[in-house]
């Protein structure tokens, strides 16, 4: 099961963690970031697949580091 998952919303990106219940709002340099580092390779399916087994441990991996 992945635990978190983000959902763009206009300008800016909701993390959430669903074992926490916790969100998170990114939006400004800290969205750009996060959508050049994750949105765009997980969209393309570009995600270093030697590192990462699944696009599911990929965004888990990135979205923990922001909690």
């Amino acid at each position: 099961m992945q635990r978190y998952t983000y959902m763009k919303v206009g300008q800016s990106v909701v993390l959430t963690d669903h074992i926490t219940g916790d969100e998170l709002v990114l939006q400004g340099d800290d969205y750009i970031n996060f959508f050049n580092e994750v949105m765009t390779k997980t969209k393309k399916l570009v995600f270093p697949q030697d590192k990462w087994l699944t696009c599911s441990e990929f965004i888990d991996y990135h979205i923990s580091q922001y909690f």
